[in-house]
């Protein structure tokens, strides 16, 4: 999920500069923070805080 989001971003990215829009830089400001955050909690957390960022219950 966050490999997703980081390459969300790396398009968006892109997309923003070869518009030349500075407005473009919120889209890849969101989605990096949302994929690194996912890929720090996946290496580094365990399956119940993985769970309780996502909400699901087991």
């Amino acid at each position: 999920m966050g490999i997703l989001f980081l390459f969300l971003s790396v398009v968006s990215a892109f997309a923003g500069y070869s518009v030349g829009q500075v407005g473009a830089l919120i889209p890849v400001v969101v989605f990096f923070s949302v994929g690194l955050v996912a890929v720090v909690l996946g290496v580094l957390g365990s399956d119940a805080a993985v769970s309780k960022i996502w909400g699901i219950k087991k």
